[in-house]
């Protein structure tokens, strides 16, 4: 769902998807590139963060992302 989202946002919009398992991070991490080539985007638009939806004060993400 989140490369979807990485489509319909474009290149300038971000997207960060939060997941428990780190299995499903890590794949989803690995194929940035792939869809960031795919998409025509100079640079990745979206970020893979392991961790609990109710603790995204926990992630560590920065306001601006």
């Amino acid at each position: 769902d989140c490369f979807v989202y990485s489509s319909l946002v474009g290149e300038a919009g971000r997207v960060v998807g939060v997941e428990v398992n780190e299995q499903l991070v890590e794949v989803a991490t690995r194929n940035i590139n792939h869809h960031q080539a795919l998409f025509g985007f100079s640079t990745p638009n979206v970020l893979f963060k392991h961790g609990h939806f109710g603790g995204l004060a926990d992630l560590g993400l920065e306001d601006d992302f």
